[in-house]
């Protein structure tokens, strides 16, 4: 008997020394404290970052002064675009920016077609354009309708028309169309010692 519990102590010992390994194996597997474990697209992404060469902070400047760059390049788009809009209606391009900001609406730079079907043209030959505003249709909510912005903004931001026209005058003529006529310059006063007539027939108006 006394056999056996030798055999058994000694089985024992032994499961007792593999579970020990067992343990240390897993021991060393656990990180430390305080330690980063990464896995799948994260370890792929940290390999990809350290294989940069780069500092954390360099990192982070680079985003930051990307970031600026995509956010300066935005704005110059939306001030070009805003120029143009106002170009086409003869308004102030800093006020209308400021009310476009202000409201939601959507725009679109049109080529209204002639009889034919085909864009107008001006009196230079190049399409007439016209800045439009997406509207809802009264007679059906289900369409749409466009409306010129310079018409649109009358009936919707009359009391901000003195800014939009202060610094251009009145509304820009489409692209190609006559000059108005019905409203002319004030005639100079007549050179002295200048025949009677004489400036007259050099401004017809």
């Amino acid at each position: 008997m006394g056999g056996d519990i030798g055999k058994l102590a000694q089985r024992l010992y032994r499961d007792s020394f593999k579970d020990r390994e067992t343990i240390r194996g897993l021991t060393a597997k656990i990180p430390p404290e305080g330690a980063l474990v990464l896995h799948g697209d994260e370890l792929k992404a940290f390999e990809t970052l350290k294989a940069l060469g780069k500092k954390p902070e360099e990192i982070r400047a680079i985003l930051d002064e990307h970031a600026e760059l995509k956010s300066a390049e935005a704005k110059r788009a939306t001030d070009a675009h805003h120029q143009e809009l106002a170009d086409l209606c003869g308004f102030n391009a800093k006020v209308l920016g400021d009310r476009l900001a202000a409201s939601n609406i959507e725009i679109e730079v049109q080529e209204p077609p002639g009889k034919d079907g085909n864009p107008q043209k001006g009196r230079d030959g190049k399409p007439i354009r016209v800045a439009m505003v997406k509207t809802e249709d009264p007679s059906d909510k289900r369409k749409s309708k466009f409306v010129p912005l310079v018409d649109w903004a009358a009936q919707n931001w009359p009391e901000y028309l003195p800014a939009l026209k202060g610094s251009t005058g009145p509304p820009a003529r489409p692209n190609g169309t006559p000059p108005d006529r019905t409203n002319p310059p004030p005639p100079k006063p007549p050179v002295p010692g200048a025949p009677a007539g004489l400036y007259a027939k050099k401004n017809p108006f």
